[in-house]
């Protein structure tokens, strides 16, 4: 099984997300993936009820997936799986596999990226587009340092969303990495805490991790199939979960194939590229070309030029020695030492790529509210055109890149115009 991580911050924390559900390796031809665990995800053909077929095929679901394609995650012994494959019913079966999360978010990033030249004037109360972030839940009321029995304060403007982990509809945060990105996306910008790159957007808790920062596959993809039945809705996903895996298609696996078709119906999906220090080639879902993958670098300032303290090993505008690098990874964004929402009310600091990927998040939710009828493929080409600048950009880049990290360009706003 993989792991899907918490790419996060402060006390850069990885945790091994444990199997929550079955998820799916590809053995239906004429894409055939190994499957070594029992614990699987089954993509049907289309038309197939996806009860009828679990009961068929003797599993007892964990997931039952009826949107974003029709299918469903359990327990397939190995040794059946080969049979199970050649099914009428089935289209291919992944292995489902456990996720980690990292961890959190800084105003100096929202100051570095320069969000405040995006905003209308005046600053809105909402900004109006829709973020699912997929992660350890939201928690909906937060109040400042030494008010957490405010139960009137509301900094995030959290709406309706969807529990995967466990029963009941509760998505409620437990660990606090979920709120710390939501507030990197879209704190309000009110008279406390702190603000973030699109305030006052509205927040979808998807909840796939539990409250030790753990998630499968299955779980996640139990999250895209609730965002692409809300398509209409939803127009950006931030997704600072992931673990090692290969490179796969659309074709021939269940979460690659459910992350494509959430982008084919218009919506963009964000990932963080990972906290190893590694290839982000290696790694899920940073490595799906469909994705937009965000490495972190350090800021503490909030503005370029490399004149701010450290934070612990990191260098004031400098690629992060931990994040994530290479061919797969889209754009750059502060992910050390940030500054956001804490579950408990007041703000906290964490480190990561999944700092990163928020501000990422947070400025396409911007140009979607600017553009609604814009494609995923149009805030893509504006993201690594007109929202960015080259690494070695003396008024908006960094002081060094690093090798493998020289042509990873730096979210840097503009505007929100196509």
């Amino acid at each position: 099984m993989s792991r899907l991580v918490l790419l996060c911050g402060v006390f850069v924390l990885l945790v091994e997300l444990l199997p929550i559900g079955s998820g799916g390796a590809v053995v239906a031809a004429p894409a055939t993936r190994i499957v070594a665990s029992d614990e699987v995800i089954v993509v049907l053909r289309d038309g197939v009820d996806p009860v009828a077929a679990a009961r068929e095929l003797g599993v007892e679901p964990t997931y039952i997936y009826r949107d974003v394609f029709s299918g469903f995650a359990g327990r397939l012994p190995a040794a059946t799986v080969a049979a199970a494959s050649r099914s009428s019913l089935v289209e291919l079966i992944s292995p489902d596999a456990p996720l980690e999360a990292t961890r959190q978010v800084n105003p100096t990033g929202v100051r570095r990226i320069r969000a405040k030249d995006a905003w209308a004037d005046p600053v809105p109360d909402v900004v109006n587009a829709d973020v699912a972030v997929l992660d350890t839940g939201i928690q909906r009321k937060q109040a400042p340092d030494g008010q957490t029995s405010n139960r009137k304060a509301r900094d995030l403007n959290v709406r309706n969303g969807k529990n995967c982990i466990g029963s009941g509809k509760a998505t409620k945060d437990g660990n606090g990495h979920g709120t710390h990105i939501a507030g990197t996306v879209g704190a309000r910008d009110n008279s406390y805490g702190v603000v973030g790159v699109a305030p006052g957007v509205r927040l979808h808790a998807v909840k796939v991790l539990n409250a030790d920062g753990v998630g499968s596959v299955s779980s996640v993809v139990c999250g895209l199939d609730w965002v692409y039945r809300n398509r209409g809705v939803i127009n950006v996903v931030n997704m600072s979960l992931g673990d090692r895996g290969d490179i796969s298609t659309c074709a021939n696996d269940a979460f690659h194939r459910a992350v494509c078709r959430v982008v084919d119906v218009g919506i963009a999906v964000v990932v963080a590229s990972g906290n190893q220090g590694e290839d982000a080639a290696n790694f899920i879902p940073a490595n799906f070309p469909e994705v937009i993958t965000v490495s972190a670098y350090a800021d503490s300032d909030g503005k370029p030029g490399g004149e701010g303290d450290r934070c612990g090993r990191e260098r004031d505008d400098t690629y992060a020695s931990f994040s994530n690098f290479g061919q797969v990874v889209d754009i750059a964004a502060p992910g050390v030492c940030i500054r956001s929402t804490r579950r408990r009310g007041g703000t906290v600091l964490s480190t990561g790529t999944s700092q990163a990927a928020p501000h990422v998040a947070g400025a396409l939710a911007l140009y979607f509210a600017a553009n609604p009828e814009a494609s995923p493929n149009n805030a893509r080409i504006w993201l690594l055109n007109k929202a960015s600048v080259p690494q070695d950009d003396p008024d908006g880049g960094l002081l060094s890149g690093g090798q493998g990290r020289s042509d990873e360009p730096v979210l840097w706003l503009d505007g929100v115009t196509p």
